[in-house]
């Protein structure tokens, strides 16, 4: 790795905490597993790696910390295994010094083998044996925060519960009582009908629309020409159960997400979301990032970034700027000013 090379600049601002350095000089689609600095380990494990050294010199670690909150939302992957068995280093350990009012203890971690979770959990162990008050020392309180980065997902979860296959199907029959709906949704493509109150009870918007005195509210029909007949179908099918018997592509959950989002359907959007990460392709790249940038999808945005530092294809459209501003700073692409200068018309002063 040379001095002035992208991966020595980005571990150089790493071990400074430097978001806003990273944000700026990272190139678009730079692979996270791409092992440098002086533990030649990928830029995840150099981080904690770091935290830990620099934790006994009564360093404030919350830059740290915030930099490898940045490199998980920019794609980084803490499960990913990429530090080989044989490392190119003379030795595959982690030392370093602890004093505690007992003694002088010299703690090593094996490099090799681990993930960025295995690792954090590993130096935990190693420490908590090696320093009795370990609880109250600053490398556990980083190692804390750091697995705490790992395991906190970026939104609350929906708490999901096992149901009988008899529930479902009791809101099934429900939803196939078409005769008994009586609220329309006019989308691009046709007619789909659902229950008001169950729209209702589920959508403040949708309550507040079928609840006016507002076209809406006396007809009973809404206008959603901006979304196919299959995502608004998709949409109500999740309403009622959840589920879906249908094999729906990217694009009809797209529509689905956007109505949901629309009208404050987060429980559906969220759920359609995770499903969604599964069909990411090059073709579907954009569309999708694009709505988990746009509508906050944090599940399906980390989906995204993982995955465009693996595409080559994705790489090269970020580097020809062949991408959406939108998607760009979702994959971390600092934002152009020249281009926002140039676009706005001289001042004319009388």
């Amino acid at each position: 790795m040379s001095a002035g090379s992208d991966e020595a600049v980005i571990f150089g601002l790493l071990e400074r905490g430097e978001v806003e350095g990273l944000k700026r000089f990272t190139p678009v689609g730079f692979d996270w597993s791409t092992c440098g600095g002086v533990y030649d380990v990928p830029a995840l494990h150099h981080a904690i790696l770091e935290g830990v050294a620099s934790s006994g010199l009564a360093t404030d670690q919350t830059p740290l910390i915030n930099a490898i909150k940045w490199l998980l939302h920019s794609g980084a992957d803490p499960r990913q295994i990429r530090v080989p068995l044989s490392s190119r280093r003379s030795y595959t350990d982690f030392t370093y010094l602890v004093c505690s009012p007992e003694e002088l203890s010299e703690i090593s971690v094996p490099l090799a083998g681990h993930s960025a979770v295995s690792l954090v959990l590993e130096l935990h162990k190693a420490h908590k044996f090696s320093v009795p008050a370990f609880s109250s020392t600053a490398r556990c309180a980083f190692l804390d925060a750091v697995l705490s980065a790992f395991t906190t997902p970026p939104s609350k979860p929906q708490e999901k519960v096992t149901v009988e296959s008899c529930l479902l199907d009791r809101w099934e029959s429900v939803l196939e009582m078409k005769e008994t709906h009586n609220v329309t949704f006019d989308t691009a493509d046709g007619e789909v009908t659902a229950h008001d109150l169950l729209l209702m009870a589920v959508s403040p918007v949708l309550k507040a629309m079928l609840e006016s005195s507002m076209k809406e509210g006396r007809s009973r029909r809404i206008s959603v020409k901006d979304a196919s007949s299959s995502g608004v179908s998709l949409f109500v099918e999740m309403l009622y159960t959840n589920a879906t018997r249908t094999d729906p592509d990217y694009k009809t959950m797209l529509d689905a997400i956007d109505v949901a989002h629309r009208w404050q359907v987060n429980s559906v959007a969220c759920t359609l979301a995770d499903a969604l990460c599964e069909h990411i392709t090059n073709e579907s790249f954009i569309p999708i990032a694009e709505a988990a940038a746009l509508k906050e999808l944090d599940t399906l945005a980390k989906a995204c970034a993982v995955f465009a530092t693996k595409s080559e294809q994705i790489q090269a459209m970020l580097r020809n700027g062949r991408i959406p501003p939108c998607v760009g700073r979702l994959l971390g692409q600092p934002e152009s000013t020249d281009s926002g200068r140039a676009s706005r018309k001289k001042r004319r002063i009388f």
